[in-house]
């Protein structure tokens, strides 16, 4: 008797944790959608209307099905953002960094295109070891109220400052400190 309620149980809770790992799929692909929308939205106002074509073929969201809420912009959005990070840690953000000369134009390494994939079909990919190393400063950052500490550095110079030879990306210096 007590061996079937053991099993009912776990069949409950294999199909609850199975509809919370879809419901937080769909609410990445969905975050994913509303970041492109923005982008499409802001390339569009700026003229940019051979970009926004080949991000909707590349991508498969069309402005003809969507567009950005009314009370939202890509502008906005990074405006908030840098005001909120300049609140909590008292210095502007740095959202782009300059590149030297031998690290090369738009070379962004594979990991860049595995984050860019089709939102038409909703498909999942796997995240890359740069994306789960970015969640953990994330976490870490978020834990301490401090900018994340990088890899490989210590003492409190080295607190939201990028290594030296990070390559561009989210840990690496686009959304770092200055």
């Amino acid at each position: 008797p007590g061996f079937g309620c053991a099993r009912a149980m776990s069949a409950t809770r294999i199909k609850h944790d199975s509809e919370a790992r879809q419901q937080e799929e769909k609410r990445i692909a969905d975050r994913k959608r509303g970041i492109i929308v923005l982008v499409l939205r802001y390339f569009l106002d700026l003229g940019y209307t051979e970009s926004t074509r080949q991000i909707t073929n590349e991508t498969g969201v069309s402005m003809d099905k969507v567009d950005v809420a009314d009370n939202i912009d890509l502008w906005t959005v990074v405006q908030q953002f840098e005001e909120f990070y300049e609140m909590k840690f008292q210095r502007r953000p740095k959202l782009y960094r300059v590149l030297k000369s031998d690290e090369g134009k738009l070379t962004r390494g594979p990991s860049m295109a595995q984050a860019l994939p089709s939102l038409a079909a909703g498909t999942s990919e796997r995240r890359s070891s740069s994306q789960r190393e970015s969640s953990v400063t994330r976490k870490e950052k978020k834990a301490s109220g401090k900018p994340p500490r990088y890899p490989n550095e210590s003492g409190p110079e080295s607190e939201g400052k990028p290594p030296e030879d990070a390559s561009p990306g989210i840990a690496g210096g686009i959304v770092g400190t200055q």
